[in-house]
């Protein structure tokens, strides 16, 4: 289970100004990160301990979502034991209220909401 997180702020001039790192996300959401409206730049999905079935970033437009409940504004897939990154240099990802993250073994859209069997440690870049 996601403990927390841990915020880091970026050198200005790059491709994000901060780096929020999750360890070890599951199904339980991960509120309110950003705090205000941010655009995703980054994101990248280590999957690497968890080899027993694909995983799904659900990311959610919302400080405070459901899973299951609460429609996704965005869903990432990374296949089982694998680590993907994905990049939106011009911030494709708009969050204009908050952002909150949870990451289950279903896609987006499914009520179930199962955690992971295995860790998955998420990072994600803002601007």
């Amino acid at each position: 289970m996601a403990t927390g997180y841990t915020k880091t702020s970026l050198p200005s001039g790059g491709l994000a100004t901060t780096r929020y790192k999750v360890p070890a996300l599951t199904h339980t959401p991960v509120n309110g990160l950003t705090g205000a409206s941010k655009n995703v730049v980054g994101v990248r999905i280590d999957a690497r301990l968890n080899t027993k079935e694909d995983v799904f970033l659900r990311m959610y437009n919302n400080a405070a979502p459901t899973v299951g409940t609460t429609a996704e504004h965005a869903c990432l897939p990374c296949l089982a034991g694998q680590d993907i990154t994905y990049l939106s240099p011009r911030g494709t990802a708009t969050f204009g209220t908050d952002l909150s993250i949870a990451c289950t073994k279903e896609k987006a859209g499914d009520a179930a909401g199962t955690a992971p069997s295995g860790t998955v440690d998420v990072y994600i870049l803002v601007n």
